[in-house]
C-alpha cells in the first residue's frame, strides 16, 4: 500500500520494518545468550548441551540472513506494485518510473529554496520554514488557506514547548541511568527515534528543492512524535495528577477539533461556495 500510495512513506516504512527485524534479532540473541548460560550452569546434561549449541548456531546467523524474511516481504510488495512502476517507466522513461523528474520539469510558478533565500534571506526563510511547518502540522486546512486564530497557535506552541522541555529532562535522566530501561526498551526507543529522524530528513531534503512547508509530510512519523510529546508531558506532570491532566488535555484537544471545524473550516467552505 505504501508503494502504491505515497513516495514519502518509502524510506520511513523501510527503516521501520528493517529496524524492527534488527531489534528483534538482537533481542533474541540477548535472551538466547542469557538463557543458554543459565541452562549450562544449572543443567549440564548432554541433552541441554546439544540444545544450547543449536541455539548458539541459530543466534550466530549473519544480519543478512536474519533480514531475509523482511527482504522477501519487500520483494513481494515490489512484485504487486510492479504494474504501476512498469507503466511509469513506459510513460516517463526507464530512469523516471515515478514521474518525479517529469513533475519537476513541468511545475510552473512553484518557488524553490534557492529563490526563497535569494528573495528574503536565509534567516527569514528558516523562520518561515519552522513557523509554517508548525502551523500546518497542527491546524492549517484546505489548500493551506484556512488558518485558525493566532491564540490557538500560541497555546499549541506552549503545549509543545512544555512537552519538549519535559522530554529533555527525561532524556538526561535516561542517559545518566542506563539501567532505567531494559535492552529491548532501548532498542524500541532507538527504532522510534530513527523513524522520526528519517521522516524529518526526508521532509527537509525535499524542501531543499521545492518549498513545501506542509506539516503533513511529517505524518509518517506521527507515532514517534506523539510518543515524544507524551513522554515529555508525563515527565512534567506529577504522578498523582496524571489522570486529571490526561482528561483535561483530551477534552481540550476535542474542543480544538470542534472549534477548527465549525469556526474556521465550515465558514471558509461557505464562502467558497
Amino acid at each position: 500500500m505504501a508503494l502504491l500510495t505515497k513516495t514519502t512513506a518509502y524510506a520511513p516504512g523501510a527503516v521501520l520494518l528493517i529496524g524492527a527485524e534488527v531489534a528483534r534479532t538482537w533481542g533474541s540473541r540477548g535472551a538466547g545468550a542469557q538463557g543458554s548460560a543459565s541452562r549450562i550452569t544449572h543443567h549440564p546434561s548432554p541433552e541441554f548441551t546439544l540444545r544450547d549449541e543449536g541455539l548458539k548456531t541459530g543466534l550466530s546467523r549473519s544480519p543478512l540472513s536474519a533480514l531475509r524474511p523482511t527482504l522477501y516481504a519487500f520483494a513481494l510488495a515490489l512484485l504487486i506494485a510492479s504494474p504501476m512502476f512498469v507503466r511509469g517507466a513506459l510513460t516517463y522513461g526507464v530512469t523516471d518510473p515515478l514521474g518525479i523528474a517529469r513533475h519537476d520539469a513541468v511545475v510552473i510558478g512553484q518557488p524553490t529554496a534557492a529563490e526563497m533565500i535569494a528573495r528574503y534571506g536565509l534567516p527569514r526563510s528558516v523562520f518561515d520554514f519552522f513557523a509554517v511547518t508548525f502551523k500546518s502540522f497542527w491546524a492549517q486546512f484546505g489548500w493551506m488557506g484556512v488558518l485558525v486564530n493566532d491564540r490557538i497557535y500560541v497555546m499549541l506552541f506552549a503545549l509543545t514547548g512544555i512537552a519538549v522541555f519535559g522530554h529533555a529532562l527525561r532524556g538526561l535522566k535516561m542517559l545518566t541511568r542506563r539501567d532505567a530501561l531494559t535492552g529491548t526498551q532501548w532498542r524500541c526507543v532507538g527504532l522510534i527515534d530513527l523513524l522520526m529522524l528519517v521522516a524529518f530528513a526526508d521532509y527537509i531534503g525535499y524542501n531543499f528543492k521545492f518549498l513545501q512547508f506542509q506539516g503533513r509530510y511529517l505524518f509518517p512519523a506521527l507515532i514517534s512524535i506523539a510518543l515524544f510529546l507524551v513522554v515529555g508531558l508525563r515527565e512534567i506532570v506529577a504522578r498523582e495528577h496524571e489522570r486529571v491532566v490526561l482528561a483535561l488535555l483530551y477534552a481540550a484537544l476535542l474542543a480544538l477539533d470542534l472549534a477548527c471545524l465549525f469556526l474556521f473550516i465550515v465558514p471558509q467552505l461557505r464562502i467558497a461556495n
